[in-house]
């Protein structure tokens, strides 16, 4: 009966696992180019491919090259940047640089990281769901009454790393 338990438990993450990451994957950014419009704007550009009746959170960040250290994020533009953008081909954002970044070095080479992912809006249901199959999962894994021959469990003490930095 213990064994029948881990196996449905094991079963069930791993199709909880396949199933939250069919979804979450498919959109990328390409086609990243930038060109100074005047002496205080970028023009940044990117197509975003994706489903089109989707919509995604694209975010931006300034790169240095050979510096991994150095990453400013891109706050204060206007376009097809934060939530709610969706799929398409030269899509386009004005950076007002200087409100963000003031320390231009001369000679450094500049590139830009456009991230998407799905809309955090619109992935609700999966926390739901989740919630619903972990309690039907609990039940079934701790419900019968009397002793199943199984032992106690003792459960073993760690932590979890912090998720990572937006």
């Amino acid at each position: 009966m213990c064994l029948s338990k881990n196996i449905l438990f094991s079963v069930f993450v791993f199709l909880l696992f396949f199933y939250q990451n069919g979804f979450s994957q498919g959109a990328k950014c390409d086609n990243i180019e930038f060109e100074w419009l005047n002496e205080n704007e970028i023009l940044i550009t990117y197509d975003l491919l994706g489903e089109i009746n989707e919509k995604y959170d694209v975010t931006i960040n300034l790169l240095m090259a050979g510096n991994t250290q150095f990453r400013v994020e891109v706050k204060t533009a206007t376009g097809d940047f934060g939530s709610g953008i969706k799929a398409g081909v030269n899509k386009k954002v004005i950076w007002k640089i200087f409100e963000d970044y003031k320390n231009i070095v001369e000679g450094a080479e500049y590139l830009f990281a456009v991230d998407v992912g799905k809309a955090s809006g619109s992935t609700w249901y999966y926390y739901v769901l989740g919630g619903a199959a972990a309690a039907v999962v609990a039940i079934l894994a701790g419900g019968g009454s009397g002793d199943d021959g199984g032992g106690t469990t003792t459960p073993t003490s760690g932590s979890f790393p912090l998720p990572p930095a937006r």
